[in-house]
């Protein structure tokens, strides 16, 4: 788990936005790709939440902090479930 957590965190999402800004070759259309790791990473830190003193995504999810967050995980199952294969 530690090594998707790694793969699909958001310095890789800003990775690929530098790559795509400056036209690298292969990194031409990579929005789909940072949206899907930009959520995934944000998804990471809501649900490995543990300590009350965190802030924003990382903070520990109680009722409050849930409110805070209930529409991004609406937008993220969105996002998730309307996935498909690019060919």
């Amino acid at each position: 788990m530690q090594l998707v957590a790694q793969t699909l965190s958001a310095s890789v999402g800003t990775a690929l936005l530098f790559l795509t800004a400056n036209n690298i070759e292969g990194f031409s259309d990579t929005n789909g790709t940072q949206k899907f790791v930009f959520t995934v990473d944000r998804l990471f830190d809501t649900f490995n939440s543990r300590t009350p003193k965190a802030f924003g995504y990382k903070q520990a999810l109680t009722v409050v902090t849930f409110r805070k967050v209930a529409a991004f995980l609406r937008q993220a199952m969105n996002i998730l479930m309307k996935l498909t294969d690019s060919q």
